[in-house]
């Protein structure tokens, strides 16, 4: 059951709940959003940042219609990666490709019906 204030009104549970005078959970709700606002309009507001890196691995290849096909995909590493039964489309004749890797890691693209 936690209290929340949303447009200058308190809800418990998505509920509204009516102002309490001296209500403690309603006075700290109220400071900590007061600080914040305080913090946003002053010097700023410190935040918590988590990174996280991504690799994308880039396919190159021409179709059958001849436009050159650069299909991406977000993999795990830049040495651990499995493609197998990723599927892209032409977007030029909307020729279906699907991708395959062996256990060798080697790449190769195949029609699809």
């Amino acid at each position: 059951m936690s209290l929340e204030l949303k447009d200058g009104k308190f809800f418990r549970d998505g509920n509204p709940e009516p102002l309490k005078f001296g209500d403690k959970e309603q006075i700290k709700l109220m400071t900590e959003r007061i600080e914040t606002i305080k913090a946003l309009n002053g010097e700023g507001l410190l935040v918590h940042v988590d990174l996280e890196t991504t690799y994308t691995a880039y396919l190159s290849f021409k179709c059958t219609c001849g436009v050159r096909l650069n299909p991406r995909f977000e993999i795990e590493s830049e040495r651990h990666y499995h493609l197998n039964g990723e599927i892209f489309i032409c977007h030029s004749c909307k020729a279906k490709y699907v991708v395959n890797q062996d256990k060798d890691g080697m790449i190769t693209v195949k029609s699809r019906p």
